[in-house]
């Protein structure tokens, strides 16, 4: 247990790059898990919201068509999911951080480089759900030109995180 306290828990201290990997590894297995979770239930939609009659739960199939599953009370049974995978997505978010702050101080470079690539994808999530809302003010290019500096950044950080020496090496 305190090896989980010391990668994931906190930001001071230093680990090799195997170590990095391995944690990394670790926070991909619990997100992705989390992820087959959301993709499984995210076929379900919510059909006649209406207050007069029954929320109903249909399941839609590759050509649009929807069979009805069962009568719902109300949409709560879907939003779980969502919001499961959302809080899970935040707390990788912070495990990450704290595993890459201490593989860039053993890099020797500020532990604080490990906070960008957190929020490059948080903002770039957020673009994606901001583009439709907007419409033309906000061109589909943009978004596009922030997925590759997101992806970018995440090459670059695997690439120093997980495969460089340590510093004067």
């Amino acid at each position: 247990m305190s090896d989980f306290n010391f990668l994931f828990r906190q930001d001071k201290g230093r680990i090799d790059r195997f170590t990095w990997l391995k944690g990394f590894a670790g926070l991909c297995f619990v997100w992705l898990a989390f992820f087959a979770l959301y993709a499984a239930v995210s076929h379900f939609s919510i059909s006649g919201f209406s207050i007069n009659e029954a929320t109903q739960l249909v399941l839609h199939d590759a050509e649009g068509n929807a069979e009805k599953l069962h009568a719902l009370g109300d949409g709560s049974m879907l939003i779980f999911p969502t919001t499961l995978l959302m809080v899970v997505s935040f707390i990788v978010g912070v495990c990450f951080y704290f595993l890459s702050a201490k593989r860039f101080q053993d890099l020797g470079i500020t532990g604080n480089m490990a906070l960008v690539l957190p929020v490059l994808i948080l903002f770039d999530a957020a673009l994606h759900w901001m583009q439709p809302r907007l419409g033309a003010n906000f061109p589909w290019a943009l978004t596009f030109i922030f997925d590759g500096v997101t992806l970018g950044m995440a090459a670059w950080s695997f690439w120093w995180l997980g495969f460089k020496e340590r510093a004067g090496r």
